[in-house]
């Protein structure tokens, strides 16, 4: 089953309710931490330098870090698709929405 993920901040749970809840909140868990940011697991997270580059070129970026870190540390979900939440061009912030297919 497929399911639509923001970077929105939402409450996080102690114990979610089900397993494909888990995989969920692991991914924004994952996709909000800066890689370098927590102590003893600094290639946790995402990379940040793309960061005040071009939008273009920092999209493509995101989506290959997206997948790429997704892999690696939430085997159980996989990104099926990326694409951007409408939003002001003139604002300069990607709202990424990820589609993940989960396997819990």
């Amino acid at each position: 089953m497929t399911y639509e993920v923001t970077l929105e901040p939402t409450p996080w749970k102690i114990c979610p309710s089900s397993g494909t809840e888990e995989v969920i909140q692991n991914v924004k868990c994952l996709l909000l931490t800066a890689k370098g940011t927590v102590w003893n697991y600094r290639e946790f997270g995402l990379d940040i330098s793309l960061i005040d580059t071009p939008l273009p070129v920092a999209q493509q970026r995101f989506i290959g870090e997206v997948v790429r870190t997704v892999n690696r540390y939430e085997p159980r979900a996989k990104v099926r698709k990326v694409r951007w939440a409408r939003s002001a061009a003139s604002d300069g912030v990607l709202r990424p929405v990820i589609t993940l297919e989960v396997q819990s």
